[in-house]
């Protein structure tokens, strides 16, 4: 009897084995892609998968940017089989991970994009710049408030560049330019004493620039109407836009941002840096009419911030006119800020053919790195609203006036002041 249960369990194990190696051979079958890779090519492949599971459970926007066409099965399966023309990871990031990433803007997910070298040491050089400034307390750049808000989030950014040891080529700190380059302002008097005209291409301009335009916005302070044009405008930096609010603003602005939040745990560490650690579970909460609940498979928490621009006696410069914001479809991140600013405010009449491009009135987004490569890229944790509760990275600011048809905008705006 003991010899029959022994050779019983024998069989049974046999079978087992028998059947773990046919499963294995069928597996092999139905997945030959992953047969003929290469070593390094299989490591692309786990980053590949690294970056969707990622992407899946720390994204704010997936919701959204699939209901506005974002096939992510079809990109998911078409871009896996361009591994196998990668030979090396710079292959890899310029094939894969930044085609997807041209994908992922195309859909409204603008901030969500992979880091080539030159954005890389960009970013290095420019957080490293401001977190040194913001550890020594030096004013001389930039404000004092903006030291202090940013510092945390600035080390949490610096230390995901740097751990990035395999990917890119760094430049030596002394070897870049003390200053990145900026587009300079367009200064116009379109009409004297009556209108005034300021190009703003984008929101970066350095010290001597930043006086320029103060001194032209004294210039104009006794003039009726002043045009601020920021079509075209792909962001960078809020603060550019405080002279305007300093010099223009007869009194303090007072407007309200709601955001929502994806809470997962390395969103959390984020939000942590940026001082975001009271958010609300939304729950039940009304976000507005238009809020579109399907992103709730995407965010979970809210906050209803209030923001203020102090009025500023020093710089005010008695202006009492009117003034239009110029947008158009690419006025984004910081530049979108902007413009939602001035709508919310009232500030400014917004002006333009469409809606703005949005994602903006909020934090950076959030960086990961994939394990393999060290390649970093960048996502959307958190997206504020409009008034009305739709996705500001969704739909951006709608203009207050919409020029139909083919008009210029400028020219429209200029025939309206009359």
């Amino acid at each position: 009897m003991k010899s029959i249960k022994l050779l019983t369990i024998f069989a049974l194990s046999l079978f087992i084995l028998i059947g773990c190696q046919v499963s294995n051979d069928k597996n092999d079958e139905t997945d030959p892609f992953l047969k003929d890779l290469t070593p390094i090519q299989l490591s692309m492949v786990e980053d590949y998968e690294y970056f969707w599971d990622f992407t899946d459970e720390n994204s704010a926007i997936m919701e959204m940017i699939a209901r506005n066409g974002f096939n992510r099965e079809k990109i998911y399966e078409t871009y896996k089989l361009e591994i196998k023309n990668c030979a090396n990871y710079n292959d890899f990031n310029e094939l894969v991970i930044c085609q997807i990433s041209q994908k992922f803007i195309d859909y409204h997910a603008k901030h969500s994009y992979s880091l080539n070298n030159e954005m890389y040491n960009y970013m290095l050089f420019v957080y490293s710049d401001i977190l040194d400034d913001a550890i020594n307390m030096d004013t001389s750049t930039y404000p004092k408030e903006l030291l202090i808000d940013s510092k945390n989030q600035l080390e949490y950014f610096v230390e995901i560049l740097n751990s990035s040891t395999n990917f890119y080529e760094k430049i030596p700190y002394t070897n870049q330019s003390s200053e990145p380059t900026y587009q300079p302002l367009t200064y116009e008097i379109i009409e004297e004493n009556k209108i005034a005209y300021v190009k703003l291409p984008q929101m970066n301009y350095d010290l001597q620039e930043k006086n320029k335009l103060i001194q032209f916005l004294n210039h104009i302070a006794q003039y009726p109407n002043l045009i601020i044009d920021i079509r075209g405008n792909g962001g960078g930096n809020s603060n550019t836009m405080l002279p305007f609010f300093n010099c223009l603003s007869s009194s303090t602005l007072n407007y309200s941002t709601t955001a929502v939040y994806n809470s997962s745990e390395y969103n959390d560490e984020y939000f942590h840096a940026i001082s975001k650690d009271n958010l609300l579970q939304i729950n039940n909460t009304d976000l507005g009419v238009n809020f579109n609940k399907n992103d709730l498979k995407c965010v979970d928490k809210y906050e209803v911030t209030s923001n203020t621009i102090e009025y500023s006696e020093d710089l005010y410069n008695g202006f009492d006119g009117e003034i239009y914001l110029l947008v158009d479809d690419v006025v984004f991140s910081s530049a979108e800020t902007f413009a939602y600013t001035c709508k919310n405010t009232k500030f400014a009449t917004v002006v333009g053919h469409t809606n703005t491009a949005g994602d903006g009135a909020l934090a950076d987004g959030n960086m990961f790195m994939l394990p393999n490569s060290h390649i970093i890229c960048r996502y959307t944790s958190q997206f504020a609203l409009n008034n009305d509760g739709s996705s500001n990275a969704e739909f951006g600011t709608k203009p207050d006036i919409r020029v139909v048809n083919d008009q210029d905008v400028l020219e429209y705006t200029i025939k309206m002041i009359g």
